[in-house]
């Protein structure tokens, strides 16, 4: 089934009037496409056929179950993502994309990081698909190559410090930093768990998820890769 911007398919929505955080995650992935291309909530309503502005600003919030609207959404998006894409790749203009956090505020780098939307499991994990959503800006402080790339918290195990729907950007070839955020997955890649690295040996990491949570103990053999989180895009100022 193809890859949308909100993350799943009109059929995938599933039936529920809860705020999750996969609905966060999609409604976060949804108002970062508006803002690049520098729509109102009014705006993209029109163009797909919402009856409202509020109706847009209710499924960036997660706070809809309006699966009618995420395959409108996701065909609209993605094809006016290609064409700005397409005519900046043509006339080789870059464009700073806004950010409520000041270390983003010279993201000039070319739209080729890759950008992975998770979805929430047991603990504090996630699931990380195979293949990312889109390709996004990459932000200056992060090296070219293949190696790095950005995921979308899922989840509240790094509340406050990271928020549900905020855009976690990491890099792979740093060694592990004690006293900073890391990515820890499985050997093959498919689950990740988010925590600040307080101590490690050739065991296991010692990490800290929620501000003030006890701290919990990773098995280095289950979770063998340690990728370092150079930044966060916030959502809101901090």
């Amino acid at each position: 089934m193809a890859t949308s911007i909100c993350g799943k398919t009109e059929q995938e929505i599933p039936d529920e009037t809860k705020i999750s955080s996969e609905a966060i995650a999609r409604g976060a992935a949804i108002r970062a496409a508006r803002e690049e291309l520098g729509l109102t909530q009014k705006e993209l309503s029109v163009a797909i056929g919402a009856k409202s502005a509020q109706r847009i600003g209710a499924i960036e919030r997660g706070e809809t179950k309006h699966g009618a609207y995420y395959d409108r959404l996701n065909q609209y998006l993605q094809t006016q993502l290609e064409r700005k894409r397409l005519r900046l790749t043509r006339t080789s203009v870059k464009t700073t994309p806004s950010s409520n956090s000041p270390r983003f505020g010279q993201m000039k780098g070319p739209h080729n990081l890759p950008l992975y939307v998770p979805r929430a499991i047991a603990r504090g994990a996630m699931a990380v698909p195979s293949k990312p959503l889109s390709l996004i800006e990459r932000p200056q402080f992060l090296p070219e190559g293949d190696g790095p790339y950005a995921l979308t918290m899922v989840g509240t195990s790094m509340m406050p410090r990271i928020e549900p729907g905020e855009t976690i950007f990491v890099r792979v070839d740093s060694d592990p930093v004690a006293g900073r955020d890391h990515v820890f997955r499985t050997p093959d890649g498919a689950i990740a768990i988010v925590g600040r690295l307080l101590e490690f040996d050739d065991q296991n990491w010692r990490v800290r998820q929620q501000e003030h949570a006890a701290e919990e103990i990773i098995s280095r053999k289950e979770y063998p890769i340690c990728h370092l989180i150079e930044g966060v895009r916030h959502r809101f100022p901090t």
